[in-house]
């Protein structure tokens, strides 16, 4: 995901809804993940929130109205 978010922000011209789709469902993967230990929640909850982030990021400048 983060090679096509710097490909965006670079002005490469990738499927800003694919993108979206994709974060999406990777972050409800993310979340669907229970029981990980200690650090590894704090690595999921760091990639939750980079996920929202260029999740909302996309769709407020990216994405064509």
């Amino acid at each position: 995901m983060n090679i096509k978010y710097n490909q965006l922000l670079n002005g490469e011209n990738i499927h800003v809804t694919e993108f979206i789709h994709e974060c999406e469902e990777l972050l409800m993967k993310f979340n669907g993940l229970n029981d990980l230990g200690e650090s590894n929640e704090i690595n999921k909850s760091i990639m939750i929130g980079t996920l929202k982030n260029m999740i909302v990021h996309v769709k407020k400048n990216y994405l064509k109205k």
